[in-house]
């Protein structure tokens, strides 16, 4: 798929920015603080917006009634952060889970216990990939996002940052 025939998609999880409040003393599972979002797929087109200015909008009058294929989805967290995932609530699919891999050491981009990268998830059809699912601005979609509470985490993300393509894909 070439960057042309494809377009962006942004979904911010809650608020852009918020704490994850401290449970001191807790202990594995109950240190988990968990942020759900229900929502549909509309909510992950701009209106109004300039694709030249801002690379993850697309106008909702550029997507037909036909839909779109979803072919990438990469997640953004901050310290603390576990896990981020998607599910299509329709068929109760997951589109995306991801794990954050944290840095490991004192070294400048790898230090510990800090969010490195949370690896996306990618559709196609040369048979390596899933296929992409199809999805319509009304398909049902939830978000997960999962933060360590074992100590504060302040102005922390969790969003979404997709690539979507019209049509069928090659």
């Amino acid at each position: 798929v070439s960057t042309q025939s494809t377009w962006g998609l942004f979904q911010a999880v809650g608020a852009t920015e918020y704490d994850i409040p401290h449970r001191p003393g807790c202990q594995g599972e109950d240190c988990v603080y968990e942020l759900v979002n229900d929502g549909t797929a509309n909510g992950w087109f701009g209106a109004p917006c300039t694709t030249l200015v801002d690379s993850w909008c697309t106008p909702k009058q550029n997507v037909p009634k036909e839909g779109f294929e979803l072919v990438y989805i990469s997640g953004h967290m901050h310290v603390g952060g576990i896990s981020m995932e998607m599910i299509r609530l329709d068929t109760n699919e997951t589109l995306c889970y991801t794990e954050s891999i944290l840095g490991t050491s004192r070294r400048p981009l790898d230090e510990e216990g800090y969010t490195m990268a949370t690896p996306p998830c990618t559709y196609g059809r040369d048979g390596s990939t899933p296929k992409p699912p199809r999805l319509y601005f009304d398909t049902p979609i939830r978000t997960i996002i999962r933060y360590n509470g074992s100590a504060p985490h302040y102005a922390v993300m969790a969003y979404w940052q997709m690539r979507g393509a019209l049509g069928v894909l090659p």
